[in-house]
C-alpha cells in the first residue's frame, strides 16, 4: 500500500533485537534506535504518529509528540497499561491541543 499510496514509514525502538526484525519485515522502512522523548525527526514532521507499547517517560513523550506532528494531525496510541483515568485526561489535553489522537485499551481498538 505505502508503495501505491506514496506513504514513506519510519519508525524507532530502543531495542536493538526489535529494530533488526522491523527492518526484516519493512525494508522499505527507515527505522532506527532512538527514545520516544527525543527522536531524530524535524519538528512538524509527521502527517500521522502511530505509537504501540508502554512508554517509559510519558509526559516526554507527549512533549516530542506535539513537536514532530503537524497541527491538526492525526496521533493514535495503543497502550494496554496506561490508567482509565489517565488515558481521559491526557485525551482531553490531545483533544484541547487540537490533536486529532487519542490513547486506547485493547478492547476500545
Amino acid at each position: 500500500m505505502a508503495e501505491s499510496c506514496d506513504i514513506n514509514g519510519f519508525g524507532i525502538d530502543v531495542e536493538k533485537n526489535m529494530i533488526i526484525e522491523a527492518k526484516q519485515k519493512c525494508p522499505e522502512m527507515s527505522i532506527q534506535i532512538s527514545v520516544s522523548e527525543k527522536t531524530p525527526f524535524e519538528d512538524n514532521s509527521f502527517n500521522v504518529l502511530n505509537a504501540c507499547m508502554a512508554f517509559a517517560n510519558k509526559s516526554g513523550f507527549l512533549k516530542e509528540a506535539a513537536r514532530i506532528i503537524k497541527r491538526g494531525r492525526s496521533l493514535y496510541i495503543g497502550d494496554p497499561r496506561f490508567p482509565f483515568i489517565l488515558r481521559k485526561i491526557i485525551n482531553s489535553i490531545l483533544s484541547n491541543r487540537n490533536v486529532n489522537g487519542k490513547f486506547f485499551t485493547p478492547q476500545e481498538l
